[in-house]
């Protein structure tokens, strides 16, 4: 993944340690939640329609599991908002665009300009936008009591980052992004391919 270029973290140990003895126990109780948003997100993004209307399924399922995703990554008001979705589904397009431009370089040659690659400034600003976005949400976010502290995969990377030596809103910024990366692109092809008889490929 050229991670010292692309700047994934491919080492962070805070991320399991999180989905492990945070997110996966919590499941069951977050089941509700995750229906309603299912519901919601559906209703908004494959509305009724008076008659037939061809739809691009993918994007839409893009559009979906983000929202659904960020039900339980980022919280119920923030997993619609329109600078989150666009982070969290286009990330992982420009991540494998820089990587794969790297790839194209000789390694010789990826010290001196893989940093001036396009594709590459582009994942840094995207890096800087989901920064400058997460920024204020941690920070109201510390800001709470106790009783008032959201339920959510955020908010347990919050209470577990100091275990592992950084709670900078920079560095939660980057664990949602990997969230992403791992979750919304993947379901969304399965569901792509469950929804759309192979048959009938060019329909969509």
């Amino acid at each position: 993944m050229h991670a010292k270029y692309t700047l994934i973290d491919v080492g962070n140990k805070s991320l399991p340690h999180t989905v492990k003895t945070s997110l996966t126990p919590a499941l069951p109780r977050l089941s509700p939640s995750l229906s309603d948003e299912v519901r919601s997100s559906f209703l908004s993004e494959l509305p009724d329609c008076p008659k037939w209307t061809p739809v691009n399924i993918t994007h839409k399922l893009l559009r979906i599991v983000a929202m659904v995703s960020g039900r339980i990554f980022i919280g119920p008001e923030l997993c619609r908002d329109e600078a989150y979705l666009d982070a969290a589904i286009n990330y992982t397009i420009e991540l494998m665009n820089a990587r794969n431009a790297v790839d194209q370089l000789p390694p010789w040659k990826r010290p001196f300009a893989a940093h001036r690659l396009p594709e590459v400034r582009a994942l840094r600003q995207r890096l800087k936008q989901a920064d400058d976005f997460m920024k204020p949400v941690v920070e109201a976010r510390k800001k709470l009591p106790a009783e008032e502290k959201p339920d959510d995969m955020l908010q347990w990377l919050m209470e577990n980052q100091g275990k592992f030596g950084d709670d900078s809103s920079e560095k939660l910024a980057r664990l949602q992004l990997s969230l992403s990366f791992a979750a919304i692109h993947t379901t969304t092809l399965t569901a792509t391919n469950a929804c759309v008889p192979s048959h009938f490929p060019r329909l969509f």
